[in-house]
């Protein structure tokens, strides 16, 4: 995946991180036989903004119940939770944010109270902290997150791009599914602004393999970013037009779909490289 790129930026978990557990997906997440509380320990989901543009870090930490920050040690919170767990209703996938852990002859806790993620998709979201006890919800909290899709191509206006020194990409976080992760790479060709993008092989996949996996998926997300495309793959026209639109066309590509928006042109292209292909989406401005 991207062997030829010296360097990728991630934009991950900003204060602490714990590894995702389990797959949950719940549209109303409530509490099941809720038990009297011992404490005051009704934690909130607190975020610096709740509307954004898509791919833009969305950051989110645990606070009390006066919303004034987090003041409780993990051996406080250990008393009244097994677990505390961050989803997105209706999306597979989860952060942990507290768990412990007793042992014979040791004792441990994991706590992130601060933590990053990227939405993808515009749309409404309810993001919800879940607390556990005895395998039960007994505590949970929604927070409300509104993200929009305003740039003139997914997290960029193209001038933006103009002028940009070409350092490489941005892997952008996904704190539910680290299997899923989109990066971006803004480069200019000559006066052309442009984005290309691919997923992260954060498995490790045989390369072939996973070219033809990103091939489905990244045709899949531009289509439900920018409906379906203007030349799909069964299209005559589909090479003629990918020559005649692009001002830059990559060396052994072939283009599979092209999207036209107000904005911008999109192909989707299947790379093929010496010893292995490549599957990205490749967008410029629309003249």
């Amino acid at each position: 995946m991207m062997k030829y790129i010296s360097t990728i930026f991630f934009l991950l978990l900003f204060f602490s991180c714990s590894d995702t557990t389990e797959d949950i997906i719940l549209e109303n997440p409530t509490p099941e036989d809720p038990v009297p509380p011992t404490n005051n320990y009704h934690l909130k989901l607190g975020a610096e903004q709740n509307a954004m543009n898509i791919f833009t870090m969305a950051k989110f930490n645990l606070l009390d119940e006066d919303k004034n920050g987090l003041h409780v040690t993990d051996w406080e919170l250990a008393e009244r939770y097994d677990s505390l767990t961050w989803i997105i209703a209706g999306q597979k996938g989860s952060q942990m944010l507290f768990s412990w852990e007793l042992g014979d002859g040791f004792a441990g806790t994991s706590l992130t109270f601060g933590w990053s993620h990227n939405f993808y998709l515009p749309g409404h979201y309810e993001t919800c902290l879940l607390g556990y006890k005895d395998n039960k919800i007994i505590y949970s909290d929604t927070l409300a997150i509104d993200v929009s899709n305003q740039k003139d191509f997914l997290m960029y206006n193209w001038n933006e791009i103009e002028g940009i020194e070409n350092k490489g990409g941005i892997g952008y976080h996904n704190a539910i599914n680290e299997n899923y992760i989109l990066s971006a790479f803004p480069q200019m060709h000559g006066k052309v602004p442009s984005v290309e993008l691919s997923f992260w092989n954060s498995l490790g996949e045989d390369e072939n393999r996973f070219a033809q996996k990103c091939d489905t998926e990244l045709y899949n997300y531009i289509c439900s970013v920018y409906q379906q495309p203007a030349f799909d793959r069964d299209s005559q026209e589909l090479a003629d037009k990918y020559n005649t639109l692009f001002a830059y066309k990559a060396k052994n590509a072939t283009p599979h779909a092209i999207w036209l928006t107000t904005k911008s042109k999109i192909v989707l292209l299947m790379k093929e490289k010496e010893d292995w292909n490549e599957a990205c989406i490749y967008a410029e401005p629309l003249d």
